[in-house]
């Protein structure tokens, strides 16, 4: 209908992805500035831009490709949302404590991948598939919501971050490594959920559409405060270092599409 081709459409997922990650650091600090209540109005509301915007660009067929990718970049700021709420939810609670509430609320937040893929399917189900902006619309209301609930309910707290303190940790080696594991865990997972069903779509066109997008990212969060519990007996480092190897043996092709001298 829209004319874009399949490095198009998951183009326009990397550029969402991308300018996430680089709004994670403005919206932490933020957050810290102008509080967890007036920062979380803001941020939901803000985003009722792109979602308004993707509707005009759905109803209208045969607009040009950089429209989208204007749009995809402001939908990316979502994605500093999800820093800014562990760095607003750290400051409530004390250290023994921070652990299981961190656990939640990014459990709670990756639910919120599947459920949004899921309401977005069923909209389309009860729609038509030549309709996808009423998904935008339903959207819509879910951000009003959300952002007069968070102007409603929530408390501002000072959190005292500032630029010099996080400017310090760029000296610090942990902090790359941190950032590599992260990349290598949530990072990768993130990335093959919301790519997943394009790439399905690519490679199996026969196997009909949008099945199973949501799976991963409905279990995979459910796991999150059993993992805290484990890691917190077991410790860290032994867990991290079993996690990457099942994830290396997960990705690894079987061995009928192994080089001949590898093969058993």
């Amino acid at each position: 209908v829209y004319g874009f081709s399949a490095s198009d459409k998951l183009l326009l997922g990397a550029v969402a992805t991308l300018v996430g990650g680089c709004a994670r650091i403005p919206y932490t600090l933020g957050i810290a500035a102008f509080g967890g209540r007036n920062w979380t109005t803001f941020s939901a509301f803000v985003l009722l831009i792109p979602t308004a915007g993707t509707i005009v660009l759905l109803a209208n067929p045969g607009l040009p490709l950089w429209p989208f990718i204007v749009c995809a970049a402001l939908t990316g700021l979502g994605g500093g949302n999800y820093a800014a709420s562990l760095g607003n939810v750290n400051a409530f609670y004390p250290q023994r404590l921070k652990g299981a509430a961190l656990a939640i609320n990014a459990g709670v937040g990756n639910l919120g991948v599947a459920v949004i893929q899921l309401v977005g399917l069923l909209v389309l189900a009860t729609a038509g598939h030549e309709a996808p902006y009423w998904v935008c619309a339903v959207y819509l209301v879910f951000l009003t919501v959300v952002g007069i609930a968070a102007a409603l309910f929530m408390d501002d707290v000072h959190h005292g971050t500032e630029l010099n303190t996080m400017r310090s940790i760029l000296f610090e080696r942990d902090t790359y490594v941190i950032s590599l594991l992260y990349i290598c865990t949530f990072g990768s997972w993130i990335g093959f959920a919301c790519a997943f069903g394009q790439v399905m779509q690519i490679n199996f066109p026969s196997a009909g559409r949008n099945r199973n997008w949501s799976a991963s990212s409905a279990i995979s969060p459910e796991n999150l405060d059993a993992r805290r519990k484990r890691n917190d007996r077991a410790g860290d480092r032994r867990q991290t270092i079993v996690f990457h190897r099942g994830r290396r043996e997960d990705h690894a092709p079987p061995p009928h599409q192994w080089p001949s001298r590898h093969r058993p």
